[in-house]
């Protein structure tokens, strides 16, 4: 059918099937109940079946329900509301999918290719690991990764973390000791530093 959008999301790559009422009236999104009823009844007097008459057939018949279902639900607010929801939905699904196959920074409309991402973290590596250390998106970070490609990446960044506050606090138990250690012993000599 002409008027069915498919749509693939996420990682699981499953087809979900929609159809876009306002394809099928050929109206647009913004249109008003009274243009909705006018391509309605324009495609209907083209399409029912007692009307067409001998050329009548099946394709004529599923084609007037799919008229007849599409006016039904864009008639409705309640109905045509959410029908407005799962179209957008499944055209953001759709453009991240796009985004996603050709590598498309989320944040610029520059396509990624190896020299521009490495040129860009050699500029600004301070600025990509301080908005990685923060939590905050970039435009260095790949978008919508493998889940598993996550995983592992921000398993390696925690154990990374993990071993800089180590350091850290190491380095502060040795500078405390050390002062310690150099204030007893200058108190003992009797050296006056000052």
């Amino acid at each position: 059918m002409g008027s069915s959008k498919t749509f693939l999301t996420g990682g699981l790559f499953k087809e979900l099937r929609i159809k876009d009422f306002y394809q099928i009236l050929d109206v647009s999104p913004t249109a008003s109940h009274e243009e909705i009823k006018k391509a309605y009844y324009t495609l209907a007097k083209k399409y029912h079946p007692d009307v067409s008459g001998v050329n009548a057939n099946a394709t004529f018949a599923q084609k007037y329900m799919e008229i007849r279902e599409a006016y039904d639900i864009l008639c409705d607010e309640e109905k045509r509301n959410e029908h407005d929801r799962r179209l957008e939905t499944l055209q953001f699904r759709r453009k991240r999918i796009i985004a996603a196959r050709h590598k498309v920074y989320p944040f610029t409309s520059q396509k990624e290719t190896g020299d521009e991402t490495q040129k860009d973290r050699r500029i600004m590596p301070s600025l990509a690991s301080l908005s990685n250390a923060f939590g905050a998106p970039h435009q260095w970070r790949r978008p919508f990764q493998n889940p598993t490609e996550d995983a592992r990446r921000e398993e390696k960044e925690a154990k990374i973390f993990r071993g800089l506050v180590v350091s850290f606090i190491t380095l502060l138990i040795a500078y405390y000791v050390f002062l310690r250690f150099f204030a007893r012993k200058r108190h003992s000599s009797g050296i006056n530093l000052s």
